[in-house]
């Protein structure tokens, strides 16, 4: 089972899943399987030509209909980022995401492949049912100090809005991800150098971390 939000990557793990055969399921928000787009957003698109880019996005190719599980929750969330600091309006839509998923239960997945925490408490959930969790570390877990550690250094150049409380959500947030995970893929020779100073014992994709050699997330 792969479960994100929004169209990162052009869903390229669910594509590459289901073209080896080995895709359960879809689980993300507003999407639809190619020709099969929703009459409410065709009618959209014609009218807004931002619209028409965000349809095409959410075009899932290669991923039958049968095997996608789409949400309209998490775009009702995502309000919240006009209430609250992005970090933890994230966590509210990962929540969104969580639990129309977990009404539905695993339903024989035993693989559960996400971005960043995509998925909430579904996580959890599955973990706590013997699934195993595989996370894209799309970010360093640090950005948010390392974040603020450059605003001290060039004051002026933005506003800083994420307070220490924000910093110390943040980070909580990632511990507990890092922890839940059994496999992590890293985009970077940064974000593996953290992750592995994070936790030694876990398997990390990307070329010789830790003493591992496997794979680079793409």
């Amino acid at each position: 089972m792969v479960i994100q939000q929004g169209a990162r990557r052009n869903f390229i793990y669910a594509r590459q899943l289901e073209a080896a055969g080995l895709l359960h399921s879809l689980v993300t928000d507003a999407t639809w399987p190619e020709g099969q787009v929703v009459l409410w957003a065709q009618l959209a698109a014609r009218f807004s030509p931002h619209i028409a880019g965000a349809v095409a996005r959410r075009t899932v190719v290669g991923v039958p209909s049968a095997r996608l599980r789409s949400s309209l929750f998490p775009g009702l969330a995502s309000v919240s980022k006009a209430l609250m600091h992005e970090e933890r309006a994230f966590a509210l839509i990962d929540e969104a995401l969580a639990w129309p998923n977990r009404m539905r239960g695993l339903c024989g997945a035993d693989i559960i492949v996400n971005y960043q925490g995509n998925g909430g408490s579904f996580l959890s959930y599955a973990k706590q049912r013997g699934a195993h969790v595989v996370t894209d570390f799309i970010i360093t877990p640090k950005h948010r100090d390392i974040e603020s550690r450059e605003r001290a250094i060039w004051p002026g150049w933005e506003k800083d809005d994420t307070s220490k409380s924000d910093r110390a959500f943040y980070r909580k947030r990632m511990s507990r991800l890092v922890a839940l995970s059994d496999l992590y893929l890293c985009p970077s020779q940064a974000v593996c150098s953290n992750m592995c100073r994070r936790r030694r014992r876990s398997s990390i994709w990307h070329g010789d971390a830790c003493g591992r050699t496997a794979y680079s997330s793409p």
